[in-house]
C-alpha cells in the first residue's frame, strides 16, 4: 500500500523518510497551512463553528504537492507533533484536502510519536489512530477566545488609549503580574537591621557564626534596630571568654530533582545558560528534530519505562552500582492542570553522551543540561550531614551560632545540581572536624554588619514562567509566545534579565481591570484554561464555553463603547491616584491641578489641567518616585549661568516625559542635553555644566584615528566614528559616571566588543548548504548577523553576542531557499530608499529584486523567490 505521510518541518521528513520504506512518500507542512483571517468578521458570535480561514501561501503550494502525491497513494498518514498545536494542523490538513473531495477513497490516520528516533516511528505507524476531535475542539475555543478578545478589546484601546497596541487573553495576565510586582516594589519601605557575625579561633581554624541570643532571649530579625545596639553587643562580646555548649549533627538527604518539563527546562536553561525562553525552545526544537531528545512541550514529570533502563544502565556503567538507587524513581506532576499527554524531556539514547553528537553552540549546552537532569533523576540521594555548633559566653549572657554541611556521599550531585540560587553545599559551609564538646575559642573579629529589607525582585522571564504555572495560566506550549508578545508590544522591557513595565503597560492593565476586571482576574484565566483542558478530555462542549462567556463579556464591551477618552482618562486618574500623584496632584508651576493624559506618540504622562487655558505646559512621566517628582518640579528654574555665553542652564521637560538640560551657546544656538531623572534629582550648576558640555572627548582611536567619544542619550555610551563615514559604532556605559572617568584602554577595549570597523567583523562559521561564511557584525542600530553580503538579520537587543552561534544565526536570517545552480542563499532585504520609503528586495549573490507591490512579504516562498530572479 503507498503511503503519504504529513509531517510538520523538512528536517523531520527528510529523517522519517529514511525510517520507512519505498511504499512511504514524506513530506512537510511547514507547521499550520491556514489561519483564522486576521480581520473583523473571521468570527460571528453564536455561530461558532462558521469560522473564516485564510490559506497561507506556503500552505496552498504544500497542499497541491499533497495533492499530487494522494494520487498514486492508497493511504494519508498525518504525523503532525503530538500537541493540540499538531492535532489542529492535521484536521486543517484533513478538512482542505477533504473539502476538495481528495480522500473520498483514501484511508486517512493520525500517527503520534514522542521522538523521532526509528523505533518511535515505528511504533507509532503500527497504532494508528483518529483525529482526537475533542483536542481539536479544545484548539478552536482556545483561538475563538484568543479572537474575541483581542478583537473586541483592542479597538476599544486603540480609541480609548491611542498609543496601545493591542490586549491578549494570557498575555495581559501576564503583563498584570508584572505590573502588580513594580507596585509592590514602589509601595516598599526598606526596614534596617543589624546583624553580629564573630569569627572564633580553634588551632588557627576560623569558625563564623551569628549572634542568637542575648540575656536568655533568642533575638528576632529586627531585634538589633541600630548601629548603638549593634555596637553595644559588639563590644560585650569582645570582652567575653566563650566555649562549645552544645554540638548537633545530623544526617539529611537530599533527592534529585525530576526530568524536564517544559516550564523547568525554560527555568534552568535562564539560569544556567542565560537563554531566554524563546531561544530555549528554538534550541529544542532543533535537538528534536535531529532525533537527539523527546517532544520539548510537555508538563509531564514522568519518564518512560525505556528511557528510566537506560539511564539505569548509563550510572551503572559509567559512575557505579553505589550510585544506582534499588527502584526506579517514580515521579508526579504537582500541577493540578497537568495534561501529562507526553513523557518528560529527555535524551532519545542516554547512552550517546554530550560530547558525542557533533553538536556546538547552545545546542551542545541545552543537550548537556538535559542529559545531566535525566541521568540524575534516576540517581541515588546526596548524604549530607549538617552540623549545628552553639558558642556561649562564660555568663551564658550572649548565644552564637555556627552551622555547616558536610556532603559524605554525593549521590546525584555527581552529575547536576539544580539552579544558582542552590548553594546550601558548598566548601565554605564546613565547620573545622576538631571541634568538640566545652573547647574554649578565641575571638578572632567581631563585625557588627547594618542590613535593609530588599523589595521584591522583578519577575525574569523563569520566575515569571513559573509564576504563571503556579497559578495555573497558560501551557507549555505559549509561554515563549507570552513573553515575546508582551516585549513586542514594549509593554514590558528586560532590564538586566528583568522585566520593568512601560508606562503604556501599566496603564493598560489599569484600564483592563476597571473595566474588564472579571476577564483578567489570575483565577479566571485559569479556570478558562481547565476549561480548555476539559473540552480536549471530552467533558464539555466548546461550544458551550464561547456561548458561556460572550453572553457576560458582550455586555462589558458595549458599555465601553459608549464612554468618551475624558471618561476613560477620569477613571483611570482616580484608579491610579496614589501611585500617579505621591505628593500630591497640584502642579509646581500654577498651583491647578495635575492628571493623566495621554498622548499617541508618546503614550501616558502627567499634564496641567490649565493647558488649554492658561498655557501651563508642565509635564512629567507617570509613576515617579518622590524623589523624581521633586526633580521634575524643578524644570524650568534656571540652575545657573553657562559660562560661555552667559545665559541661564534651565531643566526642562521633554515631550516624552523625560528632563534635558537647555542654554545658548555664544552664538545663541540652542543647546540641549538628555540628563537622567536620578541625575536630576540631586542637580547643581558644577554638574550641570559637565552634563552641558557632552559628548566629552576622550582620545583618538589607535586603530582608525578617529576621536572617541563619552556621551548619554537614552542610556550612558561610548562612540567612535566609523572609518571614511559619519556614521558612528555606538557601546553601551554601564554607569552614568563612567561618563566622566572612562579612559582610552576601557573606551577602546569596550568598542572593539561592538567591532568598530567593517573588517573587524567576526565569523562566525560557514553556513552548512550554501558554505558561505555568515558574520557578526556591528551596525548603526546595533549588532546583526549576516551572510552573502545582503542577507542580515537584527540581533535582539536583550541577546548577548556571546549567544549568537551559527546555529541561531542559520536559523533566524530570512532565508527562503537556496539557489539550485549555486546552492547560495535566497533571501529577503529590507532597505531605505531615497525616493521611496522602505522597500522589499528578493536577494541572491549580490543581486537585488525589489518585491511587485501586490506581494507581501510574509507571502513570498521558494516559487516566487526564485522566478523573481529567473
Amino acid at each position: 500500500m503507498n503511503s503519504v505521510v504529513v509531517v510538520e518541518s523538512p528536517a523531520k521528513a527528510k529523517t522519517i523518510e529514511g525510517y520507512l520504506g519505498d511504499s512511504y512518500s514524506v513530506i512537510a507542512s511547514f507547521g499550520h497551512v491556514r489561519d483564522m483571517e486576521d480581520k473583523d468578521g473571521a468570527v460571528v458570535p453564536g455561530s461558532w463553528s462558521d469560522i473564516k480561514w485564510s490559506l497561507n501561501n506556503k500552505g496552498e503550494q504544500q497542499v497541491k504537492e499533497i495533492l499530487s502525491l494522494l494520487k498514486k497513494a492508497e493511504h494519508l498518514i498525518l504525523a503532525t507533533d503530538p500537541d493540540r498545536e499538531g492535532e489542529a494542523i492535521a484536521w486543517h490538513i484533513y478538512e482542505l484536502l477533504n473539502e476538495k473531495g481528495a480522500i473520498q477513497d483514501i484511508k486517512v490516520s493520525r500517527a503520534v510519536f514522542n521522538s523521532i528516533t526509528k523505533s518511535s516511528v515505528l511504533e507509532a505507524i503500527d497504532n494508528l489512530r483518529a483525529i482526537n476531535q475533542d483536542q481539536v475542539e479544545a484548539y478552536l475555543a482556545r483561538r475563538v477566545l484568543d479572537y474575541i478578545v483581542g478583537f473586541n478589546i483592542s479597538p476599544l484601546l486603540w480609541r480609548r488609549l491611542p498609543g496601545a497596541k493591542s490586549a491578549g487573553r494570557v498575555q495581559s495576565v501576564a503583563l498584570k503580574l508584572i505590573c502588580e510586582r513594580e507596585n509592590e516594589r514602589e509601595a516598599f519601605e526598606p526596614q534596617e537591621y543589624w546583624t553580629i557575625q564573630t569569627d572564633f579561633l580553634k588551632n588557627q581554624e576560623k569558625v563564623s557564626s551569628q549572634i542568637q541570643f542575648v540575656d536568655g532571649i533568642k533575638l528576632k530579625k529586627f531585634d538589633i534596630s541600630n548601629e548603638n545596639n549593634a555596637n553595644e553587643l559588639a563590644d560585650r562580646a569582645k570582652d567575653s571568654v566563650f566555649s562549645i555548649s552544645e554540638i548537633n549533627k545530623k544526617p539529611v538527604k537530599r533527592n534529585p530533582k525530576p526530568p524536564f518539563i517544559t516550564s523547568t527546562l525554560q527555568q534552568e536553561a535562564a539560569r544556567k545558560l542565560r537563554l531566554s525562553a524563546d531561544q530555549t525552545m528554538r534550541t529544542a526544537q532543533a535537538l528534536y528534530e535531529q532525533a537527539l531528545i523527546t517532544y520539548m512541550r510537555t508538563d509531564s514529570p514522568v519518564m518512560s519505562k525505556e528511557g528510566i533502563e537506560q539511564c539505569r544502565r548509563v550510572i551503572e556503567d559509567k559512575f557505579g552500582s553505589k550510585f544506582l538507587p534499588s527502584e526506579q524513581r517514580v515521579y508526579k506532576s504537582k500541577s493540578k492542570q497537568a495534561q501529562e499527554a507526553h513523557e518528560a524531556i529527555r535524551p532519545t539514547d542516554i547512552s550517546r553522551l554530550p560530547k558525542e553528537n557533533g553538536l556546538s553552540g547552545d545546542e551542545r549546552k541545552l543537550y548537556e543540561l538535559i542529559w545531566n537532569r535525566s541521568v540524575s533523576s534516576q540517581m541515588q540521594s546526596a548524604d549530607v550531614t549538617q552540623t549545628e555548633i552553639m558558642i556561649s559566653s562564660q555568663k551564658k549572657d550572649l548565644i552564637f551560632k555556627a552551622t555547616g554541611s558536610q556532603i559524605v556521599f554525593k549521590g546525584f550531585l555527581e552529575v547536576y545540581e539544580e539552579g544558582k540560587d542552590d548553594n546550601e553545599i558548598t566548601s565554605e559551609t564546613r565547620l573545622p572536624a576538631s571541634l568538640e564538646l566545652d573547647d574554649n575559642l578565641e575571638v578572632s573579629s567581631v563585625m557588627p554588619e547594618q542590613h535593609f529589607t530588599k523589595a521584591p525582585p522583578r519577575f525574569t522571564e523563569a520566575s515569571l514562567i513559573k509564576e504563571l504555572e503556579e497559578k495555573g495560566i497558560g501551557r507549555p506550549s505559549t509561554y515563549a509566545s507570552i513573553m515575546n508578545s508582551i516585549k513586542k508590544r514594549e509593554y514590558a522591557s528586560l532590564e538586566n534579565k528583568q522585566f520593568k513595565p512601560a508606562n503604556k503597560g501599566r496603564v493598560v492593565v489599569s484600564f483592563l481591570d476597571s473595566y474588564f476586571l472579571d476577564y483578567f482576574k489570575y483565577d479566571f484565566t485559569a479556570d478558562m484554561e481547565e476549561s480548555l483542558d476539559k473540552i480536549a478530555k471530552g467533558e464539555l462542549l466548546w461550544t458551550n464555553l464561547l456561548d458561556n462567556f460572550w453572553e457576560g463579556f458582550e455586555p462589558s464591551i458595549s458599555s465601553v463603547l459608549e464612554l468618551s477618552n475624558r471618561d476613560v482618562l477620569e477613571k483611570l486618574n482616580n484608579a491610579l491616584k496614589e501611585r500617579l500623584f505621591p505628593k500630591g496632584n497640584t502642579c509646581p508651576n500654577c498651583s491647578a491641578e495635575l492628571t493623566l493624559k495621554n498622548s499617541p506618540k508618546f503614550g501616558p504622562f502627567i499634564g496641567c489641567t490649565k493647558f488649554d487655558e492658561t498655557g501651563c505646559d508642565y509635564k512629567s512621566p507617570p509613576f515617579l518616585t518622590l524623589e523624581e517628582v521633586d526633580a521634575h518640579a524643578k524644570a524650568k528654574e534656571s540652575i545657573g549661568i553657562y559660562p560661555e555665553s552667559g545665559k541661564d542652564i534651565f531643566l526642562k521637560p521633554s515631550r516624552g516625559g523625560g528632563l534635558y538640560l537647555e542654554t545658548q551657546d555664544s552664538k545663541d544656538e540652542v543647546i540641549r542635553q538628555t540628563i537622567s531623572n536620578e541625575t536630576a534629582e540631586n542637580i547643581t550648576l558644577e554638574s550641570a555644566l559637565l552634563w552641558i558640555t557632552l559628548p566629552r572627548d576622550i582620545g583618538l582611536h589607535p586603530d582608525t584615528n578617529e576621536m572617541m567619544q563619552a556621551g548619554y542619550a537614552r542610556g550612558p555610551f561610548v562612540r567612535v566614528k566609523r572609518e571614511g563615514k559619519e556614521t558612528y559604532q555606538y557601546a553601551n556605559l554601564p554607569n552614568e559616571e563612567d561618563i566622566f572617568s572612562i579612559g582610552m584602554n576601557r573606551a577602546v577595549e569596550l568598542l572593539a566588543g561592538k567591532g568598530v570597523a567593517k573588517e573587524e567583523a567576526k565569523e562566525i562559521g560557514l553556513d552548512p548548504t550554501s558554505k558561505v561564511p555568515v558574520f557578526l557584525k556591528q551596525g548603526r542600530f546595533g549588532a546583526y548577523i549576516e551572510t552573502d553580503e545582503l542577507i542580515r538579520k537584527t540581533v535582539p537587543k536583550d541577546m548577548s553576542l556571546e549567544e549568537v552561534t551559527l546555529e541561531w544565526a542559520v536559523s533566524n536570517l530570512p532565508i527562503i531557499t537556496y539557489h539550485p545552480e549555486d546552492s547560495r542563499a535566497v533571501g529577503i532585504r529590507r532597505q531605505r530608499t531615497r525616493s521611496k520609503g522602505w522597500k522589499a528586495f528578493v536577494v541572491h549573490a549580490g543581486v537585488k529584486k525589489e518585491l511587485p507591490k501586490d506581494i507581501k512579504v510574509k507571502d513570498v516562498d521558494e516559487e516566487i523567490a526564485l522566478s523573481l530572479l529567473d
